[in-house]
């Protein structure tokens, strides 16, 4: 990984991007670094209670030193995926695509 802060700077470009309401839906994830990169305590509802005007949250999935898995990267990357697979226009999207053509006219 490059400095944090150029990965830092990285996210919050792409989290300008997005509309207000999807920027908390923003993680970043290094796959090894040696030392732990989540800042924030992941506890139930952490996502929703970010603070947009701080850096996006980055987590590591291995540690670089020894290549165990970091549980509390993980732990948070599957739960970031679960709250943006929760998100009420990710399933109504989702709802849509699989509703089908519709009835055939004849």
């Amino acid at each position: 990984m490059r400095r944090r802060g150029d990965l830092e700077s990285q996210l919050q470009k792409q989290r300008d991007r997005l509309l207000r309401e999807y920027r908390r839906n923003v993680l970043g994830v290094v796959v090894a670094n040696p030392r732990p990169l989540l800042t924030t305590l992941v506890e139930e509802a952490w996502i929703s209670r970010l603070d947009l005007k701080r850096p996006a949250p980055i987590v590591r999935l291995l540690d670089g030193n020894s290549s165990k898995a970091d549980a509390s990267g993980v732990f948070a990357l599957i739960y970031f995926l679960s709250h943006v697979a929760r998100h009420p226009d990710m399933v109504k999207v989702e709802s849509d695509r699989t509703a089908g053509p519709g009835p055939v006219k004849s």
